[in-house]
């Protein structure tokens, strides 16, 4: 059994309704595809912003250790700080 070029590949389906499905779907794999891009470029920043915000609490726990004065409050905030971005950092060089 041939097929002649006019007739359908489906029957009851038109070849311009299967090249609309295939432009519909196309256009929906292009949106996910830039979606996806969109949350890796996301991801990207945020491991930036929390690789440096973890450099920058080391060195001012750093600088505050020296400090023989310490205000006790302050310096548990920082330690702790430090503490969670650390675990992050780890975190995001795991993955």
């Amino acid at each position: 059994m041939t097929s002649s070029v006019n007739e359908p590949l489906v029957s009851g389906i038109s070849d311009q309704d299967l090249l609309d499905m295939a432009e519909h779907s196309k256009n929906i794999v292009d949106k996910a595809q830039s979606e996806n891009e969109k949350i890796k470029n996301e991801y990207l920043e945020l491991q930036k912003t929390v690789i440096t915000a973890y450099g920058l609490t080391r060195l001012i726990d750093s600088f505050y250790e020296q400090e023989i004065e310490a205000d006790i409050e302050l310096y548990t905030l920082i330690s702790t700080l430090r503490s969670f971005l650390s675990e992050s950092v780890e975190s995001f060089i795991k993955n």
